[in-house]
């Protein structure tokens, strides 16, 4: 006999806590108590009543005021989406995939609280990241290298801080999930925690919910896939491949032997070029758009406006205490007020002496006087010098080059930055499609590799590239030429070809009517000479 079901969530949680009635399905469970919305990338997006806890909660609310891909939006005007709107995106397609796989294996018997676990960890994976994105973790990681911080150390941090001072425990409980499961979603998004040398929360035989949110075997998971979809749409650098195949075309199989046998997921062979399409559009997008060389530059300067900020912004944490920014995520009730607003009204409306030089980078950033790039070299497969040890080739270059011998070497030294850019597919040097399984048609239950060679002779056969990249924080116009001196003389002497910079001495012009320095008189008697200086295989003084 039907049952009338109450209108309120809280009502039926009560009626089902009492064993009146079973859980619904998930799916019903979205129908009644669920809320429906409109995404750009996944068109409709059923919530389900225990992610809408969540979400309406001031902390995860917080991630509309993150922008996806930090200072990006200086360079790609509408790249202004939001951490918000990627976190229902990976619950949306961990839902998907992991109910697909339910519904092909129901020998599996993968659990409604497994489903469930399965969307919280899509939907709180980034609930950690801090203001402008992963340009905060380079922050911390100059400001503060002992914390050995990461976003997703601080998203587990923020699970904590909601289930336990936001009283979602009851909430969560009620959906009949418990403290082993709390833990499960924290190794979805995490991986082993505490030192553990592996997961616990579940067997290997369920293994390969682990690959669904945060996949360590081969990076194939549903948070690359949403946001490659939703940053190359935003910054018009549309997709090739097709992550919805991925679902369709995917199954669960026992791999390994003994004591590694567990299960894991496969695709089916004739998405293999789907894959590579994949990895080629993560590369694009590191290469075009993640770290292109004005967001790099902008990175580093929203660095140094946080670093220099630091020390006299306060922000105030449960018990009263305060903390510098780069402490905030020792207590998550202050690191719960950084946002990129936040950081930006703070600073901008802070008239204090100490507080001078953040402001005045941030106008920097305003009027788009960024810092200056004086040297960019040919990418390479790898660079085996450390970046310690360039910055000392530099510097003794520096003191015999007639060319800058004007710039002190501590001077230099506080305003070069030198930057590995590196690029790969994912798993550094390797082909990541060497970590994939795939099946057969008529073989479902047996996994296997495909290698590059089965697939086309035309696949590439280097999966990482690495390029140094050189800027100068400095705006004085003859200390950028000078250090572009130093930087191409090391270029050569170092067997590097350069690529083009915003600072080019041999292009260096001065006007017969312009009054020059007694610098500039020097800078231009030496460009004069510096092709054939540098042409004679000579970058020293002699």
């Amino acid at each position: 006999m039907p049952i009338d079901l109450p209108s309120e969530l809280s009502d039926y949680l009560d009626m089902v806590g009492k064993g009146e009635v079973p859980f619904l399905s998930i799916d019903d469970e979205c129908e009644i108590y669920g809320k429906v919305l409109n995404d750009v990338i996944h068109g409709s997006i059923s919530l389900h009543p225990l992610l809408i806890k969540f979400i309406d909660t001031e902390e995860f609310q917080r991630l509309r005021e993150i922008k996806a891909l930090g200072m990006t939006s200086l360079l790609f005007p509408t790249a202004n989406h939001k951490r918000f709107e990627h976190s229902i995106g990976v619950s949306h397609l961990a839902g998907q995939f992991v109910q697909a796989l339910d519904r092909k294996h129901p020998e599996l018997e993968i659990s409604r609280s497994e489903i469930l676990c399965v969307m919280l960890a899509g939907l709180l994976h980034d609930i950690g990241h801090g203001p402008f994105s992963h340009t905060f973790e380079k922050f911390m990681r100059a400001a503060n290298p002992t914390a050995q911080w990461t976003h997703e150390q601080a998203s587990l941090d923020m699970i904590d801080y909601l289930i336990t001072k936001k009283d979602l425990l009851p909430t969560i409980k009620a959906f009949g999930l418990g403290d082993e499961d709390i833990r499960f979603i924290k190794e979805l998004i995490f991986g082993p925690l505490n030192g553990c040398q592996e997961v616990t929360a579940r067997p290997k035989k369920r293994h390969f919910l682990y690959e669904i949110v945060s996949n360590k075997i081969n990076g194939i998971d549903v948070d690359k896939w949403d946001y490659l979809a939703r940053d190359g749409y935003q910054v018009d650098e549309g997709g090739s491949f097709d992550h919805q195949r991925f679902i369709t075309h995917s199954r669960v199989a026992f791999t390994g032997t003994g004591n590694d046998r567990r299960r894991c997921i496969m695709f089916r062979d004739k998405e293999v070029g789907n894959f590579y399409d994949m990895f080629n559009a993560r590369y694009r997008m590191h290469k075009k758009v993640y770290r292109h060389r004005v967001s790099l530059i902008l990175d580093e300067m929203i660095v140094d406006v946080m670093k220099a900020a630091d020390g006299h912004l306060r922000l105030k944490g449960l018990n009263g205490t305060f903390y510098k920014l780069s402490e905030a995520f020792k207590d998550m009730a202050a690191y719960a007020r950084l946002d990129d607003g936040s950081i930006r009204t703070w600073i901008k409306n802070d008239d204090s002496l100490e507080m001078e030089e953040a402001k005045a980078l941030w106008k920097r950033i305003d009027e788009r006087k960024l810092y200056c790039c004086i040297g960019r070299t040919e990418p390479r497969e790898s660079i085996d010098q450390t970046i310690d040890t360039i910055l000392e080739e530099l510097t003794a270059m520096l003191v015999k080059m007639p060319d800058a011998n004007f710039i002190s070497a501590e001077r230099f030294r506080k305003n070069v930055i030198i930057l590995k850019n590196e690029f790969d597919y994912g798993k550094k040097d390797e082909n990541p499609l060497d970590h994939v399984l795939f099946f057969e048609k008529k073989k479902l239950n047996y996994p296997k590799t495909i290698s590059s060679n089965e697939v086309s002779k035309l696949l590439p056969t280097t999966f990482s590239e690495t390029e140094i990249l050189f800027l100068y924080r400095s705006e004085d116009k003859i200390e950028q030429r000078g250090a572009a001196a130093v930087v191409e003389a090391w270029a050569k002497f170092s067997h590097f070809s350069l690529k083009n910079s915003t600072v080019k001495l041999s292009e260096i012009k001065y006007s017969k009517t312009t009054k020059l320095t007694p610098q500039e008189v020097k800078m231009k008697e030496n460009a004069k000479r510096k092709l054939d200086f540098y042409g004679k295989g000579l970058p020293l003084a002699q």
